[in-house]
């Protein structure tokens, strides 16, 4: 992925107002198919956890070649490591892969992350897998879903 880097444009809404993020598309290099059932342990995870949080906060998506992807069930997944202070970020979608729902990972966000998966393309499942597994590695954890995807118990 050498030259222009592909990014997909996010806007957030925050209790300060709207944050944009750009997340460096992640398409081609990061081609697993996670299970769905990943967005549900963390929303699992809001509920007996302190520092797990969920919003309903995706407010606009664009694909790298322009196309609007708000209305699309899309996932943001920030998470803050206690023991590094840093901050990183997924941004996944859930496709229809045959006859079976599947997970994917369409960006990392910041740059900087995604430079580490490109030398090391296991990183980011790494990291993912910490989040799922290890909550006391992380000060924050926050899942920012589709305002169209509200679960009835939060």
């Amino acid at each position: 992925m050498c030259g222009n880097l592909k990014e997909w444009h996010v806007v957030l809404r925050t209790k300060d107002g709207n944050v944009a993020l750009d997340f460096v598309d992640t398409t081609e290099i990061a081609q697993q198919i996670l299970r769905p059932t990943i967005i549900d342990e963390l929303l699992e995870y809001v509920n007996n956890r302190d520092n797990y949080y969920v919003s309903t906060s995706v407010v606009e998506v664009t694909s790298p070649d322009g196309e609007d992807y708000t209305d699309k069930q899309i996932y943001v997944l920030l998470a803050k490591s206690k023991r590094h202070g840093v901050a990183i970020g997924y941004l996944f979608g859930e496709f229809e892969i045959g006859d079976k729902v599947g997970l994917m990972i369409l960006g990392l966000w910041p740059k900087e992350f995604s430079n580490i998966v490109k030398n090391d393309r296991e990183a980011h499942l790494r990291a993912l897998a910490s989040i799922l597994m290890s909550a006391e590695e992380w000060e924050a954890v926050d899942l920012a879903i589709p305002a169209s995807n509200i679960p009835k118990n939060i």
